[in-house]
């Protein structure tokens, strides 16, 4: 099997330079020379030589072994959640003025006065209360949980997929209406069974509406108050809160944060090793608890972030990691292959010359034989290497 290449390395880290004579004697006498197989991958991660060894006059060997070798490189990275949301307080104030317009003395010539008319103008405006309840950080929101109360008047989690901008009104249509009637269909507020989840809100949505206010102790309405409600597509967790209870709060101001209970790591990735990692390549990441999770590369950046001069990359993790908070410190490992099948070799087997040629002295026919091969890399105590006289279970003398 030809292996494959993904980089040169000329780095023999425990190579020795020795000289091109092997000083082994005219009449040693070679015993059976056992050898044992080779083993898996060693505990890190990397392919590895059998540490069994054969002997021959005191002569140390290792099998050649053919397979993959790789390096693992590690990254300091902070374990967060996903998706962060800023629950913003949206309640505003309507108010009505009107206004006599027109009107006067009498026209030129004795005519009448003029006749004044009424205007009428909406005028919104920033509403403001006290905060008498928040959700506890790091608690789990369900579709249905309240988030915060402001006033004692609660504003609801609700899980659905829309964007929810407006007070709907009997005839209003949309995906908004359509998010809000799925999410209260879901809830239970259609018992009988009786709307229609579309883009149309009609009398029957609006009676669902008005049994949703009902339950948490809200005037009822004619209309649908977005800002009652916040909307996300799953179940969320409480990452950060700005407000507390018997706080000020005015309309625009965030109260508090939630996020996806997925859980993210985000690390910064040197230029130089930009292509050593891709998207989709697994890593795993330590966790202060001694536990490894397995995950993979979700995102890294187009670009260079300005401030640190590196990528941004994104870990993603499929598996629950429960018992740590937002933002700790994570370790993140990747496997970066460097050779694919390839002749392994222990890094200790190999002589570079006085020429600059590296060797490997292997056994064959009781006879101590110095052959050149070309390393590819070196990670470990493994190298790979590549030579027409080399091969799967030759044995290489090591010290």
């Amino acid at each position: 099997m030809r292996a494959h290449l993904f980089r040169r390395t000329v780095v023999v880290g425990s190579a020795r330079r020795a000289s091109a004579r092997l000083a082994v004697g005219a009449a040693v006498a070679v015993a059976a020379v056992v050898l044992a197989s080779c083993s898996a991958a060693d505990p890190s991660g990397s392919p590895s030589v059998s540490s069994s060894v054969g002997t021959s006059a005191g002569i140390q060997t290792s099998p050649v072994t053919r397979g993959d070798l790789s390096e693992s490189i590690s990254f300091a990275g902070v374990l967060t959640y996903d998706h962060p949301f800023d629950a913003v307080y949206q309640k505003t104030v309507t108010t009505t003025k009107t206004s006599s317009v027109g009107g006067g003395p009498a026209g030129p010539g004795g005519g009448g006065a003029a006749a004044a008319t009424t205007k009428t103008t909406t005028v919104t405006s920033s509403a403001s209360g006290t905060i008498t309840w928040v959700a506890p950080a790091a608690s789990v929101l369900k579709s249905g949980d309240v988030l915060y109360r402001v006033d004692n008047v609660p504003v609801v989690f609700v899980e659905g997929d829309g964007v929810l901008w407006r007070d709907l009104k009997v005839g209003y249509t949309g995906d908004d209406v359509q998010a809000v009637e799925s999410a209260l269909v879901a809830l239970g507020y259609d018992p009988s069974g009786t709307v229609t989840i579309d883009q149309k809100f009609t009398s029957l949505s609006r009676s669902m509406i008005q049994r949703f206010e009902a339950a948490y102790g809200l005037a009822k309405t004619t209309s649908f108050p977005y800002a009652t409600v916040v909307m996300r597509p799953s179940d969320a967790i409480v990452t950060a809160i700005a407000l507390a209870v018997g706080d000020t709060v005015t309309t625009g101001a965030s109260v508090l944060t939630i996020s996806d209970t997925s859980r993210i790591a985000t690390f910064s990735l040197a230029p130089a090793d930009r292509n050593k990692i891709a998207v989709g390549d697994a890593v795993t990441m330590r966790l202060s608890t001694g536990k490894n999770v397995s995950g993979t590369i979700a995102s890294i950046s187009s670009g260079i972030d300005a401030t640190t001069n590196e990528y941004d990359v994104v870990a993603s993790f499929s598996e629950p990691i429960e018992g740590l908070g937002d933002k700790v410190d994570v370790t993140v490992k990747a496997s970066v292959p460097l050779a694919i099948g390839a002749l392994l070799v222990p890094s200790t087997a190999l002589v570079v010359r006085d020429d600059g040629t590296t060797t490997v002295n292997v056994i064959k026919d009781g006879v101590v034989a110095a052959v050149v091969v070309t390393v590819i890399a070196t990670a470990g105590q493994n190298s790979a290497v590549s030579s027409s006289d080399l091969a799967e279970g030759d044995a290489v003398v090591v010290t």
